[in-house]
């Protein structure tokens, strides 16, 4: 179970698991009701400004964030913009916990303004223990902390090839350490999460160990493709599971869990296929097309846009047209779909869509873009109808040249539609001029 909203524009999601955990954290003021929902309060605000840190610099840099909350933290991801580089990737882990640092810093300067209370007093201390506590031992170098991607940036760019199973194996052992001595301390909810993160590593490693040629794995994900295309989705969404269960490689993770989630799509279970490719953190390994379609159905048209539209640019024809156009209709973005049409004269885009989106400007009054998509589809099909959709855009911008023209281009072409072209009220302020009567008795000659 979870709950959605937005912050900032960026899209949150908080599962319950997340409330559950942060309660049980505090479950020792359930004698002190007022004392047990502030910390609920204070954590659950905390940690979420701290995301909405990596969120902002995310922003900052071109993509388009979102931010879960689950189990004991938060996860930010991204469902568009370009990769980042590695110093980018390095100010987006850090503009969390410093988030949280400076806002400790401020409840520090500012505290002594307030009125001391035993209740500002327990807040005060909440705040400081959650924003500069927890941040800096968020800072520590251990999987998946904050810490741990930033040691995981650096060691992977000194030993390279090698830099995943190092970065795992120390983050392994100093995890299990911290267990060990706060064992001995009897601080066990440190002892819990450190023991917690040990094991994440420990599995990630043998992961890395298992890992066989990549080849292999290659081979598996062309048999999912096989069955995807057979139509045997329950075998497909099996092996893709099986596929991820053994790769740690970023680049087969992310098409594992594509075809997973194609396989779910197929299946009637797009809310869960949109949660697979979500949990791939790395966007360029994450199949575009299918994640615009699940956005777009679970109506989130402004995050499906940039995938679709990445996904069009990559393959321009009328599958990933079909569904591009659908997006920018949902929003109203005329400019948009003008451009992209426009830029792409290339597509293979069928004539009855170029049709259907020309209609859509010259029923918005846009009538100069009406024309020239019209305009477009005639130089690729040489379809009467898409000249005679051009004479009529022309005519009721006004431009009575050109919608002769158009007119011309549609009789020659085979247009013979007399009754629609009397008829139509866009074509009206032609209708005493001697070239248009010459063109209707022209089409009349053929009936």
């Amino acid at each position: 179970m979870r709950f959605s909203f937005k912050l900032f524009g960026v899209p949150v999601t908080v599962g319950f698991d997340f409330l559950l955990i942060i309660s049980l954290l505090g479950f020792r003021r359930l004698s002190e009701p007022l004392f047990f929902f502030s910390w609920i309060a204070v954590a659950f605000i905390a940690i979420l400004l701290h995301e909405l840190g990596h969120a902002l610099a995310y922003r900052a840099f071109g993509s388009s964030p979102w931010i879960r909350l689950y189990s004991f933290g938060g996860q930010t991801g991204v469902t568009g913009g370009k990769p980042l580089k590695r110093w980018q990737e390095l100010l987006v882990v850090l503009a969390g916990p410093l988030t949280g640092l400076v806002i400790g810093g401020l409840v520090i300067l500012f505290f002594p303004l307030i009125p001391t209370t035993d209740t500002t007093r327990v807040v005060f201390s909440d705040i400081l223990f959650v924003t500069i506590g927890w941040g800096l031992l968020n800072l520590m170098p251990l999987h998946p902390l904050d810490g741990g991607q930033i040691a995981r940036l650096i060691i992977t760019r000194l030993f390279k090839k090698r830099g995943e199973k190092i970065f795992y194996g120390f983050s392994m052992v100093t995890a299990a350490g911290i267990a060990g001595v706060a064992l001995y301390f009897e601080m066990y909810w440190i002892a819990i999460l450190a023991g917690f993160l040990a094991w994440n590593n420990l599995t990630a490693l043998r992961r890395l160990s298992a890992l066989g040629d990549d080849r292999e794995l290659t081979g598996e994900l062309q048999q999912i493709y096989t069955l995807l295309k057979e139509d045997r989705f329950e075998e497909a969404r099996e092996a893709a599971d099986n596929v991820a269960s053994k790769s740690v490689s970023a680049p087969l993770l992310g098409h594992a869990h594509s075809l997973r989630a194609w396989a779910l799509y197929k299946l009637g279970r797009a809310e869960e296929a949109l949660q697979v490719l979500e949990s791939v953190s790395d966007q360029r390994y994450r199949d575009p097309f299918l994640f615009g379609i699940l956005l777009q159905a679970a109506g989130r048209h402004r995050e499906a846009r940039e995938p679709l539209l990445r996904s069009f640019h990559n393959r321009p024809h009328n599958e990933t047209a079909v569904m591009l156009i659908e997006n920018l209709r949902a929003l109203q973005d005329f400019t948009t779909l003008y451009d992209v049409l426009r830029r792409h004269p290339e597509a293979r885009i069928a004539s009855p869509l170029y049709g259907s989106v020309a209609d859509w400007f010259h029923e918005h009054g846009r009538y100069p873009e009406a024309a020239e998509i019209s305009g477009l589809c005639f130089s690729k099909y040489r379809e009467p109808d898409a000249a005679y959709k051009a004479a009529r855009a022309t005519a009721a911008a006004g431009d009575a040249k050109s919608a002769l023209r158009w007119l011309s281009k549609a009789v020659e072409a085979g247009f013979s539609d007399v009754a629609a072209v009397t008829a139509d009220p866009n074509l009206t302020s032609l209708s005493g001029d001697r070239r248009f009567i010459k063109l209707v008795e022209r089409m009349r000659g053929r009936q």
